[in-house]
């Protein structure tokens, strides 16, 4: 008897295999696979579970595919962080990876793959102040919050015990 899995389980079990399946546009399976990781067994795992898979990648809004005008305005969000704060975040000590997140915004084809502050920029938001341990940043509603130097993102009553303790 074999045992069912669940699309979850399907994803996980070829992300480990080195295939990576996101959606297209237009709703259809497109993947991205390391050399020889997309097996004939891969490939019968996929027919076999198709609709399942794709129903599941719809659910997920992290696993959406970017429309055309998300990808216009990561570009303009990027080049607005490199072009107006470049110089001062790298003179703070900040480089691109702590940035982003080590997430590379030219390899960004589902909206997961955008890094947070990339995705504040795109919808408005805004760069503070720049410190040495983080970086302030606004909502576009004018909610303040930061990202901690290691990743971390934080607003309200976390913010404010961070500033005043440094924990």
């Amino acid at each position: 008897m074999s045992t069912i899995l669940s699309p979850q389980e399907i994803l996980a079990d070829l992300e480990k295999r080195g295939v990576f399946l996101t959606l297209n546009a237009d709703g259809s399976l497109k993947y991205r696979a390391q050399a020889g990781a997309m097996t004939e067994q891969a490939k019968e795992l996929i027919r076999a579970n198709r609709e399942a898979i794709v129903s599941w990648l719809k659910y997920d809004p992290l696993l959406r595919p970017l429309t055309d005008e998300e990808k216009i305005r990561l570009a303009a969000a990027f080049q607005t962080l490199r072009d107006r704060h470049g110089r001062e975040l790298h003179a703070a000590g900040w480089d691109r990876d702590a940035v982003l997140d080590g997430l590379d915004p030219n390899g960004c084809e589902v909206a997961g793959d955008v890094p947070a502050v990339l995705g504040l920029f795109m919808d408005g938001g805004r760069l503070v102040a720049v410190h040495p341990d983080r970086l302030d940043l606004e909502f576009p509603n004018g909610v303040p919050f930061s990202k901690i130097r290691g990743g971390c993102l934080m607003g309200g009553t976390v913010l404010e015990e961070f500033l005043r303790t440094g924990k």
